[in-house]
Order: C-alpha cells, then sequence, then structure tokens
C-alpha cells in the first residue's frame, strides 16, 4: 500500500543537468524548434490551424468506416476533398459565434 512509483518526472531546468539520466519519456519533453514555429503558426491562424486538424480527423473516420466499401481511386479522392471542404465550412460556421461576441464586446466597450 506505501509504494512509491520509480517515474520521476523531467523539467526542463533539470534537463540542463548532465548527470539526468535521458529516457524515452524525458526525450519527448525537450523543446524542439519545429514546435515553436507550429505553436506560433497556431497562435497566429486559430482557424486555419483548427481546420487542417479537423480535417485530419475527418479524413482518418471516413478512411477508417469506408475501408472495405471498394471506392475507386477516384471516388476516394472525391471524398477526401469534399470532407476537407467540409470540415473548412464546419470550422467557418463556428468562427461565426467568435465574431458575434467580438462585436458585443466591442459594443459594451464603446457605452
Amino acid at each position: 500500500a506505501g509504494q512509491t512509483s520509480s517515474l520521476s518526472y523531467v523539467t526542463t531546468q533539470n534537463l540542463k543537468d548532465p548527470k539526468i539520466l535521458l529516457t524515452p519519456y524525458s526525450l519527448l519533453l525537450t523543446p524542439s524548434p519545429y514546435m515553436d514555429k507550429i505553436k506560433q503558426f497556431s497562435d497566429e491562424h486559430p482557424q486555419i490551424t483548427s481546420w487542417i486538424v479537423l480535417a485530419i480527423g475527418m479524413v482518418i473516420i471516413l478512411v477508417w468506416s469506408a475501408w472495405d466499401v471498394g471506392f475507386e481511386p477516384r471516388q476516394w479522392t472525391a471524398l477526401v476533398i469534399t470532407t476537407i471542404l467540409l470540415a473548412g465550412t464546419c470550422v467557418w460556421i463556428i468562427g461565426w459565434e467568435d465574431e458575434e461576441e467580438e462585436a458585443v464586446e466591442e459594443v459594451g466597450s464603446i457605452k
């Protein structure tokens, strides 16, 4: 009952210590220049990022659920393109709510 976990947590500060043994888990926590660029793009373009993430998820679900149907390559292409456009439309419609909230905040700040 009194057992403790042997898993140690690695932070960015103790990664600088050369005595710390790097494990596969700690390597996942190391900063990456690519992640900084992705985060910057995501901060600057949240709707495009949402579109990309939603489209990837929807295409994965499409392929997983329709794999055994026997579509030909042109049909798959049409389905994937339509799914990507549908994901973009969903993000665009969801963005309407954000625009309405911003308009209400602007009207409230004018008063």
